[in-house]
């Protein structure tokens, strides 16, 4: 989409698309691996994997370079904000059961 609206940003939407295809499937791998782990564990322990995976290819390749600032700053959003719904989300399955 955005390469559709500006294309001027090419290199925004490939870095984009990288990281998200990289991320997903180091998350479906390390989810996998987990399957005899407690649910909430594999669920986090996959989004640690590939929230890490995520922050380090998106701003070196949209940007040019390793940004560890960046890198770190986005990490801890979302693997903060990873765990924070999965409670949420486990918390609600477990009031429907």
């Amino acid at each position: 989409m955005s390469w559709l609206f500006n294309r001027n940003a090419g290199h925004i939407a490939v870095a984009s698309f990288v990281a998200f295809a990289l991320a997903a499937i180091a998350d479906t791998v390390v989810y996998h691996l987990a399957r005899r782990w407690h649910r909430l564990a594999r669920v986090n322990g996959s989004n640690v994997v590939s929230a890490a995976v995520d922050s380090l290819v998106f701003p070196t390749l949209a940007f040019g370079g390793l940004m560890p600032w960046v890198t770190l700053g986005q990490f801890a959003a979302k693997v903060g904000g990873g765990f924070v719904w999965s409670l949420i989300l486990m918390r609600r399955e477990r009031r429907e059961m």
